[in-house]
């Protein structure tokens, strides 16, 4: 899945701003926030790799599917997040 680097870490920052649970990451250590999260993974090396939309000029994160990644977060905090069962309809912000 790819999602604008940019575009991720706005959403991260309003969610969080909204949450009053500390400080918001910058957005440098969001990514690195992001790649040892994903690194949990089946204990495998998976990471956010970027890719770069020359024409846009603008940078996206490769991410594994979602079900992966909710899992990676669990053993990254150590919890059982209960997720939603269904995606609501998600507009991210530009």
């Amino acid at each position: 899945v790819d999602v604008e680097t940019q575009a991720l870490y706005q959403d991260y920052y309003k969610a969080a701003s909204q949450s009053h649970d500390g400080y918001p990451m910058d957005s440098p250590r969001f990514g690195e926030f992001l790649r040892d999260v994903l690194e949990e993974a089946n204990g495998d090396r998976i990471h956010p790799k970027k890719r770069q939309d020359k024409t846009a000029h603008k940078m996206y994160y490769q991410l594994p599917p979602l079900d992966i990644c909710r899992m990676a977060f669990d053993r990254y905090t150590g919890t059982t997040w209960v997720w939603p069962k269904y995606e609501e309809d998600f507009e991210p912000s530009m």
